[in-house]
Parts: structure tokens; sequence; C-alpha cells
């Protein structure tokens, strides 16, 4: 897929969805967590965005992801399949300034500055990163023997 973009608040205004597909090759800083060698086996990346206002005025753009991903696991240091399916809500501001000061009272919602031209790419990109493990482990593994015994 090519490098697609929209207009945030234009899309979110419309209520227009995108359907998009990427091979985790595509991801560049996702990459750097992921082991590459990997890739071939998994199959592409499914990710939807959806737009939407409220009754206020507010502009939102769901993004919906479901894949998974080869990580190592720490435990074992073999492959682990990280499944990775979700649903999240984001609210365009246009500005840095009208971010919040403090922490929103909805978690369901984050808070991102729109720009006339977002990355479909680097917007799912962003939303993976943020939502795999710090750690991946398989649920039930043997854990390499590090004393050098």
């Amino acid at each position: 897929m090519s490098a697609k973009t929209i207009d945030g608040f234009a899309f979110s205004r419309s209520g227009s969805e995108l359907h998009a597909e990427f091979g985790l090759k595509d991801f560049d800083r996702l990459a750097d967590v992921l082991v590459q060698s990997e890739f071939s086996a998994y199959p592409s990346l499914s990710a939807s965005l959806i737009g939407s206002r409220s009754v206020d005025g507010r502009s939102y753009v769901d993004v919906a992801v479901d894949a998974s991903f080869p990580m190592v696991c720490q435990r074992c240091l073999g492959v682990v399949s990280v499944p990775l399916v979700f649903q999240r809500r984001l609210e365009l501001v246009r500005s840095d300034a009208s971010l919040p000061d403090e922490d929103i009272d909805d978690d369901r919602v984050d808070v991102i500055v729109s720009r006339r031209e977002m990355s479909v790419k680097e917007l799912v990109e962003d939303e993976v990163l943020l939502s795999l493990p710090m750690v991946a482990m398989h649920d039930d593994c043997v854990a390499l023997d590090t004393s050098g015994e």
C-alpha cells in the first residue's frame, strides 16, 4: 500500500472509513522491536480507521488493529507470537496548546494533534507500538540457564 494520508478533521467531519492492509516490513520503527527474520511467516496487519464527530463538535478517529507480531520471548529467547487486537479512540485537536494539561478523565480516549496530512501508516504504527507489551513471553516456556555452569 502506498503512503496514504488523511486530513484528520475532514475525515472525522465526513464520517469516513478506511480499511488498510500493511506488511510488517512496511513499518520502520515497529521493525526494530520485532523478529524481522519471521516477517514472511506473518500475514499482513489489518487496520481500520473510522471518523466521527460528537454532538459538542469534538472530532474523533477510531483506530482498530488485528494482527500478530513476532517478538523475542524474554524468558527463553525464542520467537513468541504476540496477538494484538484493539480499538482505540483518538480525539483530534488543532495544536499542542489544545492538549489537556492533566490526564483526561476518560481513559478510553487519547488526544493527538491533527494535521492536514496525517500518514495512516504512521498513525497505525504509533498505536501498535503503544499497545505491544514491553516484555514479550510465552505463556509456558523454560527460561534459559544463564548461570554459566
